[in-house]
């Protein structure tokens, strides 16, 4: 049981740690649980959510990323709703949760290699149909899927944030016929792009995926990260998802490098309106 961290005493969270996790990662593991909410006449309101558990041993910096991740509460049918952070206390060792909207559903990146059950094993329609216009009807996919991520990136945006990990992983297909983006951990309020505060985030320091990742990401320059370096990791989707593969392979310091200088191969973009969005999303400055 864990007692709301937001000062309201009439909301609770419970879940059960022998159970078998949702997931499981570097950070922590993520459990299934239950918000509980007491009416003032005694009834109960319950809903699901995901408990997150952070390990440990994490330093200091990685606690404050989710303590800012928890922070961004905002409510959007293309975003994840972030709820709560929980501290607690057990033999003067200090745990740290997260609390978010349960989702059900399948990642973006699974669905394109043809997977449309989620956790569980059951069948998603909403990934099924997606995936058949992804094979059969593409223009439709790409317009249905990307429309859903731009709302999102722009809640998020007209909140001040920039999401800095946008990629197919971190896009969630629900099966309540829902796309929405999720992860928050580096994201950041563009007002306090230019502190460190709590050793969030450094300059010189590389964030993200380099498949999807601006030049200013790459570089670690704050000074230049702004809502158009989601713009690029946005241009780099939207070629991805119309020729279904990535502009750039190689390692990941090839990557790195043609990410910073290289131009896409945009003649790959049969649509001459397609293609002057990616080119204008993904200019290196």
């Amino acid at each position: 049981r864990l007692q709301n961290g937001n000062g309201e005493t009439n909301i609770h969270y419970e879940f059960d740690p022998s159970q078998k996790p949702l997931g499981e990662g570097g950070m922590g593991r993520v459990f299934r649980g239950v918000q509980i909410q007491e009416g003032y006449n005694g009834s109960l309101k319950e809903r699901e959510v995901a408990i997150k558990c952070l390990l440990e041993d994490l330093p200091e910096h990685a606690i404050n990323r989710s303590r800012r991740e928890a922070s961004i509460r905002l409510r959007n049918d293309n975003l994840i709703e972030m709820i709560d952070f929980v501290e607690t206390r057990d033999n003067y060792v200090t745990h740290y949760h997260v609390v978010s909207e349960l989702l059900n559903g399948v990642n973006l990146d699974d669905l394109l290699e043809g997977c449309t059950t989620n956790h569980d094993g059951e069948s998603n329609p909403t990934a099924e149909r997606l995936l058949c216009n992804y094979r059969g009807n593409r223009k439709a996919f790409v317009g249905e899927v990307f429309r859903s991520i731009l709302s999102g990136i722009i809640a998020l945006h007209d909140a001040g944030y920039i999401h800095r990990d946008i990629d197919p992983s971190n896009i969630m297909v629900t099966s309540d016929g829902k796309v929405k983006l999720i992860d928050f951990g580096i994201a950041k309020k563009m007002d306090e792009l230019y502190t460190n505060g709590k050793s969030l985030t450094t300059p010189g320091q590389f964030i993200g995926k380099p498949q999807y990742a601006a030049p200013e990401l790459i570089l670690g320059d704050l000074k230049h990260q702004s809502y158009t370096t989601d713009v690029y990791a946005l241009g780099i989707m939207l070629f991805q998802l119309i020729t279904g593969h990535l502009p750039f392979e190689g390692s990941h310091l090839e990557v790195c490098e043609k990410q910073k200088s290289e131009k896409l191969p945009f003649t790959e973009i049969e649509d001459k309106t397609g293609r002057k969005i990616i080119e204008k999303a993904t200019e290196k400055e």
